[in-house]
C-alpha cells in the first residue's frame, strides 16, 4: 500500500532551512521536490508472523553489547 504523507524534512512546506542557510533563507526541498509531500510505501500489519526453526525464546538484556556478543 502507498499513502501520501507531510514530507519530513521539510514539515510539508517544499522549502528546507538547514545549517548552510541563513534566517531569511530556505532551499527547495530534495526529499519532496517541493511539493510538501512524500510517498510512503508499507505493508499493513494484519498478525504476528512464525519463526520457523526456533525452539527457545529469551528476554532480551537491551542494546547494549559489552561482552562482544549479541
Amino acid at each position: 500500500m502507498t499513502a501520501k504523507i507531510t514530507c519530513k524534512s521539510c514539515d510539508g512546506t517544499g522549502l528546507y532551512q538547514g545549517l548552510a542557510e541563513r534566517k531569511n533563507e530556505a532551499v527547495v526541498c530534495i526529499d519532496c521536490i517541493g511539493k510538501g509531500w512524500t510517498l510512503f510505501q508499507f505493508e499493513p500489519f494484519e498478525y504476528r508472523k512464525k519463526k520457523p526453526g526456533i525452539e527457545t525464546i529469551k528476554i532480551s538484556q537491551g542494546k547494549f553489547i559489552a561482552s562482544g556478543v549479541g
